[in-house]
């Protein structure tokens, strides 16, 4: 049994001194936080990894081999989410700094982990958890529920970005609402644990001005049926008409 044990440990340091060898490291290991899926190579692995992560929610961390710096980001669907990451004109077309890394760099000298699995509902919880103990590099946003926080568009982007969700070019257009989906006019209740009230308002855009908390956080909360409240105080919660 401890020739067995003895034999586990010299392998497992092995393995890391090989990965630190060929720069597949990743610095997770030095914070204990043991990733449940590893992939060497982002650019090779990519059929596998959308696959693989395909309809699956959970927390994901790109790692840069070159220089050690990270992203991390949450989504309640990774396949598709990870998908982005190999579309090159959407890489150019969105400032973060993680694509201009990517961009830079190229998918080869990165790692992609899958830090965890979990529900949607605990998605950004989770997130947030990982930004604050690990502090990523590349994330500018240190505030999972605000990812847009510090971030500002042109007068003439946000013209743009108005002009082409209206009309034929809006994504919903001709399209019938899925049963549970938001609205600005969308009665909801908001349940505040700190004072145990819970406050109805007739639109999310009400609730948003009373509350002093962004439209499209709430939205995003009801959308997940997120059950964590915002904030450690506000859970969300749609009315049937």
């Amino acid at each position: 049994m401890k020739k067995t044990l003895k034999i586990k440990f010299l392998l497992f340091f092995v393995i890391i001194a090989l990965m630190v060898i060929y720069g597949t490291f990743s610095s997770f290991y030095l914070f204990s936080v043991i990733p449940v899926t590893t992939y060497l190579n982002a650019d090779t692995q990519k059929v596998q990894i959308i696959q693989e992560n395909k309809n699956k929610s959970g927390i994901y961390c790109w790692v840069n081999n070159n220089t050690g710096k990270r992203y991390i980001g949450s989504s309640i669907n990774l396949g598709k989410r990870l998908m982005l990451y190999y579309n090159l004109n959407h890489l150019m077309k969105i400032h973060m700094l993680i694509y201009k890394a990517i961009l830079k760099y190229g998918h080869s000298k990165f790692i992609i982990e899958i830090i965890e699995y979990c529900t949607t509902a605990d998605c950004l919880k989770r997130e947030q958890y990982y930004l604050d103990y690990l502090k990523p590099e590349y994330n500018l946003a240190k505030d999972a529920q605000a990812p847009m926080l510090g971030r500002n568009h042109s007068a003439e982007t946000k013209e743009k970005m108005s002009g082409a969700k209206t009309g034929k070019n809006h994504p919903m257009y001709g399209k019938a609402k899925a049963e549970g989906s938001g609205s600005p006019y969308q009665k909801i209740s908001v349940f505040d644990n700190k004072n145990n009230i819970t406050t109805y308002y007739n639109s999310m855009s009400e609730a948003a001005k009373a509350l002093n908390i962004k439209h499209y956080i709430i939205s995003k909360c009801l959308s997940r049926n997120q059950t964590t409240p915002y904030k450690g105080r506000y859970i969300f919660k749609m009315l049937k008409d």
